[in-house]
């Protein structure tokens, strides 16, 4: 299935500022220049809560800089070299034109995120001096923020930045691009090329004692058990010697520190995932379950 973006050029040109929405969504995305940012504060929602990625290049590579507010355009100009010690040439800002939609909470967990797939990907330096917090949230609270997490991918990736780049997918999106006026007079239809993004069909919990996982289904039908989890310390006897090894790999990798996954990591069978997170032989049909607590093997029955 494809996705119709609405794009517009607010300056008339591709490298000005972008108000990129999508129909029947109440998410914004403002691409802001660093020289437009003056210019910006009349932005109907950039003073609201949300969260925004500063992207730049110094002289050893490319970078980002995850960050979230309650006033966005605030805190933007509170970005300077001298508090910083970088500069940053574009912002990418994520807002709500419903008012409640982004609290302070369900801010923080989309800052902690996407900071986390940031550094899984290793695509950009990531500017951040330290791992922000992550709320504590319902788990339908969190399904909906899944979803605009996907939302931030796909976007990103269509302005050309490769911070979840994997591999390459034909995949296609439609944007909508508007006349200089800021009125869209007979849009034009464009195509631009997405690499492969785990699209989330279902999402899942596993929690008991020393374990609280999330597992993502996704549009191929993998098992992505995703950066955050936290899963057993000790395994069993009963734990494949295959499951025992990919344990210490990822742990000699980086991917686990202190029992929590620093990275999403993929399964092709629930019942392989759910043995990795509670390091016992388990049935994940049974064991993985939805926000309301049904089994996994029922839903996918």
């Amino acid at each position: 299935m494809g996705r119709t973006l609405e794009i517009n050029l607010i300056d008339g040109s591709a490298d000005g500022r972008y108000i990129i929405s999508e129909m029947y969504k109440s998410s914004i995305t403002y691409k802001v220049p660093k020289d437009k940012l003056g210019l910006s504060a009349e932005l109907d929602y950039i003073a609201t809560p949300g969260i925004y990625l500063l992207f730049g290049k110094d002289a050893r590579e490319k970078f980002v800089y995850v960050g979230e507010a309650e006033d966005v355009y605030k805190r933007l100009s509170q970005h300077t070299p001298d508090k910083d010690n970088y500069l940053w040439d574009e912002a990418l800002v994520f807002v709500s034109s419903k008012k409640g939609d982004l609290d302070k909470a369900r801010i923080k967990y989309l800052e902690n995120r996407l900071y986390n797939l940031i550094v899984a990907h290793k695509n950009y330096l990531l500017k951040n001096r330290n791992e922000p917090s992550k709320s504590v949230l319902s788990a339908a609270t969190e399904e909906t923020l899944e979803n605009i997490i996907l939302d931030i991918k796909q976007i990103t990736e269509v302005l050309g930045y490769k911070l979840f780049t994997t591999e390459n997918n034909p995949k296609k999106i439609k944007a909508n691009l508007p006349t200089n006026s800021g009125q869209t007079a007979m849009p034009k239809k464009v195509t631009e090329p997405l690499t492969k993004l785990k699209q989330a069909r279902y999402i899942f919990y596993l929690k008991e004692k020393g374990v609280n996982a999330k597992c993502i289904v996704d549009t191929n039908g993998d098992y992505v058990v995703t950066a955050g989890s936290v899963i057993s310390k000790e395994v069993t006897k009963s734990l494949p010697d295959k499951l025992k090894k990919m344990r210490k790999t990822a742990v000699k990798q980086g991917k686990i520190k202190a029992n929590r996954l620093t990275e999403d990591i993929s399964f092709k069978s629930a019942s392989t995932a759910a043995k990795f997170v509670v390091g016992y032989s388990i049935n994940g049909r049974k064991a993985w379950k939805d926000s309301n607590g049904r089994e996994l093997g029922k839903i996918l029955a």
